[in-house]
This record gives C-alpha cells, sequence and structure tokens, in this order.
C-alpha cells in the first residue's frame, strides 16, 4: 500500500497541460506508413425502384463492382498495425485472414487542403502494379466471348485446363482487360445446349483491401492557437483510422442474375453483352 500523502508537501500541478503532438503524429505516418490509392465507394442504384428494394446479386455492369460504384479519390499515407491472421465469425459469415487497423494521413499527397476521408467499402491499392498474388478458380466458359473471373486477371500461370484434361496454353488466349479473350478456333468446345464447359486457372491479379468498418470517422483533440488575444484552445478534426480486409473476403458474393423469387434490384444488361462471371 502506498503511504498516505504528507499535506506538507503538496502536489504541484503542471503549469501546460500536455498536446496532441499532430507533428509527431505525422511523421509516424509518413516515416513508418505506406502508400495507398484511395478509390470512394456508393451503392449502385441501377435499376432500383425505390430505395427499399431488396438487395439482390445483380450482374457486372459498366463501372460497377460487387454492387458499389467506384470513383478515385486521389493516393495517400497510411499507417498498418495489428495485422491479423485469425478467423472470425461476423453476420456476412467468417472473415478470413490479413485484416489490419490502418490509420490515414490528414491530407492527400501533394495537397495541404483536400482532407482525406474515407467510408465503409472504399477500396485501396498499392501504388506499386506490379505487386501480384495468385489465385486458382473454376469457371465455366462462354463460347464466343472472353471470360471474365472473380479477379481482373494480370498474368495467367500455367495452362487453363477443361473439364476433359486438355490444355490451353498462351496464343490460345490473351489477357485483355482483366479477361481472358480466345483466339478464333482455339476456344474450349461448347455443349449440346450452348453452354460452355467447366475450365480451371491459375493466375495473377492485383490485390487491394476494403474498408470494413470505420475505427475512428471523427477523431477531435484540443489544439493551442496562438492569436491577437492571445493562445486559445480550439478543436481540431485529425486522423481517420478503420479496420480494412483483403479482397477475398468478398469472393462468396457471387451473383445469380437468372434464379431467386425477389425482385431483380437491377436492370438487366443489354442483350448484346455477355453474362460475366462474378468478380
Amino acid at each position: 500500500m502506498a503511504p498516505p500523502h504528507d499535506p506538507s508537501f503538496p502536489l504541484l500541478q503542471p503549469q501546460r497541460q500536455p498536446q496532441f503532438d499532430l507533428r509527431g503524429f505525422d511523421e509516424a505516418i509518413y516515416n513508418k506508413g505506406v502508400q495507398l490509392i484511395h478509390h470512394r465507394a456508393i451503392p449502385c442504384p441501377g435499376g432500383l425502384d425505390s430505395p427499399t428494394d431488396f438487395r439482390r446479386p445483380h450482374p457486372d455492369h459498366l463501372g460497377c463492382s460487387g454492387g458499389f460504384l467506384f470513383e478515385l479519390a486521389g493516393s495517400c499515407m497510411a499507417l498498418f498495425t495489428s495485422n491479423s491472421t485469425s478467423q472470425r465469425a461476423t453476420e456476412p459469415g467468417i472473415v478470413g485472414a490479413s485484416s489490419g487497423y490502418v490509420t490515414f494521413a490528414r491530407f492527400y499527397d501533394k495537397s495541404e487542403s483536400q482532407r482525406v476521408r474515407v467510408c465503409q467499402y472504399d477500396r485501396l491499392y498499392l501504388p506499386d502494379e506490379t505487386v501480384l498474388v495468385e489465385a486458382w478458380e473454376r469457371f465455366e466458359h462462354q463460347p464466343g466471348r472472353a471470360d471474365r473471373l472473380t479477379y481482373p486477371v494480370a498474368a495467367v500461370v500455367g495452362a487453363v485446363i477443361d473439364r476433359f484434361g486438355k490444355r490451353y496454353l498462351p496464343g490460345d488466349f490473351t489477357v485483355a482487360d482483366g479477361n481472358l479473350s480466345w483466339a478464333p478456333g482455339r476456344e474450349p468446345p461448347g455443349s449440346a445446349d450452348g453452354r460452355g464447359v467447366v475450365c480451371a486457372v491459375r493466375y495473377m491479379y492485383r490485390p487491394y483491401w476494403y474498408v470494413q468498418f470505420m475505427s475512428h470517422d471523427l477523431r477531435l483533440v484540443t489544439q493551442a492557437q496562438l492569436g491577437a488575444d492571445g493562445t486559445a484552445q480550439q478543436v481540431v478534426d485529425v486522423y481517420q483510422a478503420a479496420q480494412v480486409q483483403r479482397e477475398y473476403f468478398f469472393r462468396s458474393e457471387d451473383r445469380d442474375p437468372e434464379g431467386g423469387r425477389s425482385k431483380q434490384r437491377q436492370v438487366d444488361p443489354p442483350s448484346d453483352l455477355p453474362r460475366f462471371g462474378p468478380r
């Protein structure tokens, strides 16, 4: 037990209260963080009759991915901490590994006025497009059309193999706009009902993170501001922080444009466009 306080020696309170060191926080983010390309997310309203329509999975269309539209916001520095490799159960399902806690810089790069504003489901990319990861996938070939896989393809690893064991090598197909485009007469065969055969492929794609939820969408601190009348306290909005998750958490959100009893939330794509696979 600590000895009782001796009143003959009064406790001395500091004359100056400690301040939140914005410059020190900035230095930590810029010295230890990484640069990210921020894309803002907004729910796709395509085909909705009212805001309360059922949120059904729907076919991809121009500019839409996973039910969201994305636009480039800018590049910024961010500090990753508390990276996790564990799994946990949430309402959407099992959240896999590769999640982390990210604190963002206050401003976008090359700007002292444009604040970094992040929201749920925003996407974060690394600026280096040569940083790639691998994935394998089974897909149904679309006869006469380009095949769109779960993620935009940067390069195919090895060969594409169909259900009969036939291998298709580069030259039989090319990678264009993230899709597999087949050379005339070299694509996998179709079935009697007009559907394509099941194929498997291993490929490389560019990884990214989703903002899973905001830990600090509003973080306020008090700063001393020197004015004409002396020093005054001012409330300042500073760094946002979020929990981020790698893109494969959303991989199971396949689209089912043909089935289901609930009303479609979006108009079908034009008839001359292919029914793309999930992304």
